[in-house]
């Protein structure tokens, strides 16, 4: 492996960092399960054991998965957790959705109750943009995209307020009100 290449910040090789991840969700879901927890896997293995406190909501606790790659959206539905994309397109955005989906479903899982938080690297802003992303624009133009997105079941939007807070917060009261 050439230095610098493949190694996160962690030093954890990338090929493999899907299926830890798998590995470990599985393994806390054991844990949050039903006494007695047990589990054994490649990395972890958990010994006949009672563990507590569980989780209160109905013994599940809602995980994300960050993804943008087709099989780590397809992996966040197979595992039934919810999925946290960034908008890219519509298109892209449709796809992704249409992956998770369908891969929840294969696993047996309803995907109509596993969340999608959908975050736009952008901002509403107080003037219309003609050349903009999804989710970004006038207050308007926003509305109407929330109008496509309406369909799409996805739970919750973020946008980005690294820049001007109380100005984007303020806009987003008034995205508010007009929905």
């Amino acid at each position: 492996m050439k230095p610098g290449v493949g190694l996160p910040t962690a030093g954890v090789p990338t090929e493999r960092r899907g299926a830890r991840m798998e590995e470990h969700i599985r393994a806390v879901q054991a844990v949050w399960g039903p006494d007695p927890v047990a589990y054994e896997g490649e990395r972890y293995r958990i010994a006949p054991s009672w563990v507590g406190p569980k989780p209160v909501d109905d013994g599940r606790v809602r995980l994300l998965a960050g993804a943008m790659a087709p099989a780590s959206i397809e992996r966040a539905g197979r595992l039934g957790v919810g999925l946290n994309l960034i908008m890219m397109g519509w298109e892209m955005f449709d796809g992704a959705v249409s992956i998770f989906r369908d891969a929840a479903a294969k696993a047996g899982h309803d995907p109509a109750t596993l969340p999608i938080v959908v975050r736009v690297n952008g901002t509403v802003s107080a003037q219309p943009r003609d050349d903009r992303e999804p989710l970004t624009g006038s207050v308007e133009q926003v509305l109407e995209d929330l109008g496509r997105l309406a369909g799409s079941g996805a739970d919750h939007v973020l946008w980005d307020h690294s820049d001007g807070v109380d100005e984007h917060l303020g806009l987003l009261a008034e995205l508010r009100r007009a929905i």
